[in-house]
């Protein structure tokens, strides 16, 4: 079983970037496949991660999370 976690899939003509985003504090976080061995692999796991801001009401989550698309 997989961690709650989102993909993004972003495209122009040129390129395709495919993306997933986890939520900070879920149980199985430290149990995902692709998650927990991101830091063997070289990536920085806190990249993946959303962060959770306020928000005006208090029945909603709200999480903030970037993405930033340079050109090569």
């Amino acid at each position: 079983m997989r961690t709650p976690h989102i993909h993004f899939d972003v495209m122009s003509d040129d390129y395709r970037v495919v993306a997933q985003m986890y939520f900070p504090g879920e149980v199985l976080n430290e149990k995902d496949a692709l998650l927990s061995t991101m830091r063997a692999r070289s990536r920085d796991p806190a990249l993946t991660t959303c962060k959770r801001v306020e928000s005006s009401d208090a029945a909603v989550l709200k999480y903030e999370w970037d993405i930033v698309l340079l050109q090569a």
